[in-house]
């Protein structure tokens, strides 16, 4: 009785994964709202029952993606940011993580793509809705945001660079360059594809700024 209540849970655990993984991928192509069960289904070829045998809709499991998987993102990038105290070097190791993540597991780039969607569909606007101002990517956009305002502040943004809207921007750049990466796993190349951390930074930065930045933390 054991052995088969061990099977049956490891099929479970096979086949959410099954569903996860898809929903990644599904993700990644449309976006989270315009993504539905059908596509998700045809993703990852099962039938609807066996998706709602598993999950109510979308909606719990972009929940449970969001509390498990994303919580794992976000406890890194919050390490990330807090391993300086220059703001400069604190949005760049956040990027040099990331790079590093990606090429450590390829695969982790569909996760990312989640969590920076996550973040842009729903983190922006959150940042005022008390009901999800305690998601993980919330805590990072959060963190994100003082960082880049004490950069602005000590005035090494660049004069061009569109402040009103700039952590959109950023995540919007960060996002894109994390796509290449899902992009590049998709033709089982990840090695073709490069976060560019120095060209983000570049981005917004002032150069003189970005250069004793780096030199300071040497």
């Amino acid at each position: 009785m054991e052995k088969t209540e061990r099977k049956v849970t490891k099929k479970a655990a096979k086949r959410r994964l099954n569903i996860i993984l898809g929903a990644n991928k599904v993700f990644c192509k449309t976006g989270i709202k315009a993504a539905t069960v059908d596509d998700i289904c045809e993703e990852i070829g099962c039938s609807h029952g066996l998706f709602y045998h598993y999950y109510t809709d979308k909606s719990e499991l972009v929940e449970y993606l969001r509390t498990v998987q994303n919580k794992t993102i976000a406890d890194r990038a919050l390490a990330a940011l807090a391993s300086s105290n220059n703001p400069i070097m604190k949005i760049k190791n956040l990027l040099l993580d990331i790079e590093n993540t990606i090429k450590e597991d390829p695969t982790t780039a569909y996760k990312l793509y989640f969590f920076l969607t996550c973040a842009s569909e729903n983190g922006i606007g959150a940042l005022t809705d008390p009901t999800k101002n305690k998601t993980p990517e919330i805590k990072v956009i959060k963190e994100v945001k003082s960082t880049v305002k004490a950069i602005e502040k000590a005035g090494y943004v660049k004069d061009n660079f569109p402040k009103k809207d700039y952590i959109n921007t950023i995540i919007s750049a960060v996002a894109g360059n994390v796509l290449s990466f899902v992009i590049a796993s998709n033709a089982l190349s990840p090695h073709l594809a490069s976060l560019n951390v120095d060209l983000l930074m570049s981005m917004f930065i002032k150069e003189d700024a970005l250069q004793d930045a780096e030199k300071e933390s040497n």
